[in-house]
């Protein structure tokens, strides 16, 4: 990983030992390449004692179809979720066939995501903004690429609390 303050592991690890008690903060961004930020997922997952770390691949969620096959994979939902937005706010608030003290929730390529459905993002944000409590806190880091402003003010402009990880 880089040595630019608030990508290098040891800021990361850092970070990560409030990531999942910061009451405050449901998404978190890093300016990574696809190498680097499948170095802090391993990271995490090697740090984040007891929580889940799940990836979504952005650019495998474009569409909002895309976004709910994506996500019923990587979080292993039941066999009955009804891949739309009802069903997405009912299964992530109740992970309980995933039992952990927290979720990560990292999007590669963050930027991509449902950037063929941008009317969708908002909703998207709002559920996982409800989604995270004291209990069970669920935490989302960004993936942005190396130049993520862009993608950064899209998520902005839906209505997304951004706190750059490692800051």
């Amino acid at each position: 990983m880089s040595d630019d303050p608030g990508t290098g592991s040891g800021d990361v690890h850092t970070t990560l030992a409030s990531l999942l008690s910061d009451a405050s903060t449901v998404f978190y961004t890093v300016e990574l390449g696809r190498s680097d930020f499948d170095d802090l997922r391993l990271h995490l997952v090697d740090e984040a004692d007891g929580a889940a770390v799940v990836v979504l691949r952005g650019w495998k969620c474009k569409r909002t179809e895309d976004f709910f096959d994506e996500v019923a994979s990587a979080l292993q939902f039941p066999w009955y979720f009804g891949e739309n937005w009802d069903a997405f706010e009912e299964a992530i608030g109740d992970l309980s066939w995933l039992p952990a003290d927290g979720y990560v929730l990292m999007v590669n390529d963050a930027g991509e995501l449902l950037s063929e459905a941008p009317g969708e993002l908002r909703t998207l944000l709002d559920i996982l903004g409800a989604a995270s409590s004291d209990e069970s806190p669920c935490k989302v880091v960004l993936g942005l690429g190396e130049r993520g402003g862009d993608a950064a003010e899209r998520f902005a402009k839906s209505g997304a609390q951004l706190v750059p990880l490692g800051r």
